[in-house]
């Protein structure tokens, strides 16, 4: 019941999805922080502590996107699975066709920052499968809620607004 370690956030600033890992071979703990948008979606990066809580890496996401809340899942192979979202408009952004939050997957190398895999939930998943309809401006279809390692190239990935669990093979990206 005692506190073991404190870390003053920036203001506005929000934490989430802490775990346990292993970096570099050693026990680390990793998370994200950043802000939560009016869209209630987080615009962050991963943070890598060891044990002794010295910061050891931070995690961006790549191509211009800004890391999600929902995950940040470090790899024994130094690579970190982040969520990101991005505004599409199809084909126009108007009242009556408001942008859609495709939901984004990368896998970004942590010590280069560069993105070894990326994947884009609107190029798999139709968003008529969602189960929400627009709200304040943005389609939500999807909203990434986790993202799981599976065996022989698979990933396990949730998304709360299609009801849905989805494995997605990295090799083809279906």
């Amino acid at each position: 019941g005692q506190m073991q370690w404190w870390r003053q956030l920036p203001p506005n600033f929000a934490a989430g999805a802490l775990e346990l890992t292993t970096y570099e071979g050693n026990t680390a703990l990793d998370w994200w922080q950043g802000q939560i948008t009016e869209a209630a979606n987080g615009e962050g990066e991963g943070i890598i502590v060891n044990s002794a809580y010295e910061q050891l890496a931070t995690v961006k996401a790549g191509n211009g996107y800004a890391s999600d809340i929902h995950e940040f899942e470090v790899t024994p192979q130094g690579t970190a699975y982040i969520d990101a979202y991005t505004p599409v408009c199809t084909p126009v952004c108007s009242e009556a066709h408001p942008p859609v939050q495709d939901g984004v997957i990368q896998e970004i190398d942590i010590k280069t920052g560069l993105v070894m895999w990326e994947w884009h939930a609107m190029s798999q998943v139709p968003t008529s499968d969602s189960e929400v309809v627009p709200a304040s401006g943005v389609f939500d279809a999807y909203h990434l809620n986790s993202i799981q390692l599976l065996p022989e190239n698979k990933l396990l990935v949730s998304m709360r607004d299609t009801s849905a669990i989805y494995e997605i093979d990295q090799s083809t990206g279906a």
